[in-house]
């Protein structure tokens, strides 16, 4: 996700993550102390755990499961299966509480017009001043990633599929269970 180096004395925060080729950190070390942090995705809960911070992946999901259940008993959602249900996804629940994807930094600056880098050293430490907006900021984001890539996925799908009776249609549902 990224590299900071951040000084002791002052908690100035750099971005040497252009300095890392081919898995190796060279950077020249300024005079001070430094902190000198990686930051990477680590998936959690095995690889079977969707990233519920993309939505491409949760359309995945959702084709293995809920639209293969409307595929193959379409007359049954309005009637027997009468909503969408998910078994309370929190970030709680995954291992560390860790939930992330690999493309946050991306997601981040095209919300916040910046790079989230240097900010990954508050998820920890203090940086100074700016650590309470730090987080707010990092985990704000993940937190609109979940709303936008899981829940309101499940939700479009939901909207857009048909629920039907027996040869009656009955009201589109808008939201999920």
């Amino acid at each position: 996700m990224g590299a900071v180096a951040m000084a002791a004395a002052t908690k100035q925060r750099l971005d040497i993550s252009a300095s890392i080729k081919d898995g190796t950190l060279r950077w020249s070390v300024p005079a001070g102390e430094w902190k000198v942090m990686i930051f990477t995705c680590v998936r959690d809960g095995g690889d079977g755990l969707v990233d519920y911070l993309e939505p491409k992946a949760v359309n995945a999901f959702i084709k293995l499961t809920y639209q293969a259940y409307h595929d193959a008993m379409p007359d049954h959602f309005g009637t027997t299966i009468d909503g969408a249900f998910y078994d309370e996804p929190a970030f709680y629940h995954v291992q560390g509480g860790r939930a992330w994807t690999d493309r946050f930094n991306e997601r981040f600056s095209e919300h916040f017009k910046s790079n989230p880098i240097t900010l990954y050293p508050a998820l920890w430490f203090d940086i100074g001043p700016d650590t309470a907006a730090a987080r707010n900021a990092l985990f704000g984001m993940r937190a609109e990633l979940y709303a936008t890539g899981f829940v309101k996925t499940i939700s479009d799908w939901c909207a857009a599929i048909t629920w039907t009776s027996p040869g009656t249609p009955i009201r589109r549902r808008s939201s999920t269970r």
